[in-house]
C-alpha cells in the first residue's frame, strides 16, 4: 500500500493510499472512510455507501438532499446521479477533508450541489429550510460528535425535515450511540425506522420516516440500480432490512 497525502489537522488524521486499482480514504489512519476504483470512479465501491443508497427506497425523487459529513464524498456523488434535478447541500467541518475528496476521489459538487465548510450541528439549528432527504454520517474517527449523538440534535434534524421526508444515518455502534438507543431516539420522532445491516461492517444504515410502511423494496432498489454502475446497490441483503416497530 502506497501512501499518497497524510495530513493532521484539528478535526482529523487523514490519510490517502493507493492499492492495486483502488484509492483508500483513512481517518483516522486504522478507520476506513472511502473507497473508489481509480478505472471505475463511478461505481460505489463502500459497503456502507452501498448499503445508505439502498436506504433510499423509502423515498421518492427528493428535490433538496442534505448530506452531513463528507468523507471521500461517495455518497452525495451517487446520489447526484439518481437524482440530477435535486438540490445537494453537503455540510463538513474540515476543509481539508473537502480538498482531500476533490483532489484524490473525483468529487466535485456539481450543477446543483454545494459545500458547506461548516460544524454540521449549528448548520442544523442555523438551516432555515427543508430537505427531503437528510444523511448523517458525520464521524470523527470511530464515533460520532457528542452533541450529535444526543436526543436534543435529532428533534433539530427531524425540524428540518419536509413532511414524508426521510432520515438516514450511518451508525458505528459504541458506548456514545448503541443501536437500541438510536433507535428509541428515531421512534420518539418517526413512525417507523428500518435498519439495513453493512455485510461484513459492524455498520448499521437506519432510515426514519413517518412513511416506512408500504414500500415494495425489491422494486424500488432495482429502479434505483439502473442509474449506477452495475453493483453499485447490491440486492443482496433486501430480505433482511427490519422495519420497527415490527409490522
Amino acid at each position: 500500500m502506497k501512501v499518497l497525502h497524510e495530513e493532521v489537522t484539528p478535526y482529523n488524521h487523514i490519510l490517502v493510499a493507493e492499492r492495486a486499482s483502488e484509492l483508500l480514504l483513512y481517518s483516522p489512519p486504522r478507520k476506513l472512510q472511502g473507497r473508489v476504483y481509480k478505472n471505475a470512479p463511478d461505481e460505489v465501491a463502500l459497503v456502507s455507501t452501498r448499503t445508505a443508497l439502498k436506504g433510499l427506497v423509502f423515498m421518492h425523487e427528493p428535490s433538496s438532499i442534505l448530506v452531513i459529513g463528507l468523507g471521500a464524498g461517495l455518497f452525495p456523488r451517487a446520489v447526484s446521479r439518481l437524482f440530477p434535478r435535486a438540490e445537494i447541500t453537503t455540510v463538513e467541518i474540515d476543509r481539508s477533508v473537502v480538498e482531500v475528496a476533490e483532489r484524490y476521489f473525483f468529487f466535485k459538487p456539481g450543477p446543483h450541489g454545494r459545500v458547506v465548510v461548516a460544524d454540521g450541528h449549528d448548520f442544523v439549528w442555523e438551516a432555515g429550510t427543508f430537505y427531503d432527504v437528510i444523511y448523517l454520517d458525520a464521524y470523527l474517527g470511530f464515533d460520532l460528535p457528542r452533541p450529535m449523538a444526543k436526543p436534543r440534535f435529532f428533534e433539530g434534524l427531524s425540524k428540518i425535515l419536509s413532511k414524508g421526508g426521510l432520515l438516514m444515518m450511518n451508525l458505528i455502534p459504541s458506548r456514545r450511540l448503541t443501536r437500541k438507543r438510536a433507535l428509541k431516539i428515531l421512534l420518539a420522532r418517526f413512525a417507523g425506522v428500518a435498519v439495513l445491516e453493512c455485510p461484513g461492517m459492524d455498520n448499521y444504515i437506519l432510515a426514519a420516516s413517518d412513511e416506512i410502511g408500504g414500500v415494495n423494496i425489491p422494486a424500488r432498489a432495482q429502479e434505483l440500480a439502473k442509474s449506477l454502475p452495475e453493483g453499485s446497490i447490491d440486492p443482496l441483503g433486501l430480505d433482511n432490512i427490519e422495519i420497527f416497530p415490527p409490522r
